[in-house]
């Protein structure tokens, strides 16, 4: 999953430049969702008396800055798992992904929403960074040209 993002830049080395990264993706993510959310929530449903705008711009800062941690977490921990295995495996995005899953619960102020969350967003990046390492092609790096179509054919 990282590697995808940040394809020449070895595991375990740069996790500012990684948190940094996923961070920011997080952030422009987490943007999209509340403005998507802020959008179609019907004004009745946001409560206060405070103008619509407000109400709008609280929900839009709220999941962004959510998506923000969400992304910086899963990124710093996964490159610190990595610096400290020696290794860049899917038991680094595991612990990324728990990590990841755990700000969930910390925002909703519920063990069971970070439990479960951090479980399924851990084995879910588990699964797709096992499975791109073993039964898919690896992605090749950022900026690279390729000389024969991808995936190669085997003749």
């Amino acid at each position: 999953i990282m590697s995808a993002s940040q394809g020449d830049v070895e595991a375990g080395t740069d996790c500012y430049g990684k948190t940094f990264s996923m961070g920011s993706k997080g952030i422009m993510a987490g943007g999209v969702f509340g403005t998507v959310e802020a959008c179609l929530l019907p004004p009745a449903v946001l409560g206060s008396t405070a103008p619509l705008v407000f109400k709008a711009l609280r929900i839009i800062l709220g999941r962004t800055a959510l998506g923000g941690a969400v992304g910086g977490a899963f990124a710093s921990t996964a490159c610190l798992s990595a610096s400290v295995r020696n290794k860049d495996d899917y038991k680094n995005a595991l612990v990324g992904g728990i990590f990841a899953g755990s700000v969930f619960g910390i925002v909703a102020r519920s063990i069971p929403v970070g439990l479960g969350l951090g479980f399924g967003i851990g084995v879910t990046v588990a699964s797709i960074k096992y499975m791109h390492g073993t039964y898919f092609p690896p992605l090749p790096p950022r900026g690279a040209t390729l000389q024969e179509p991808y995936p190669p054919t085997i003749k």
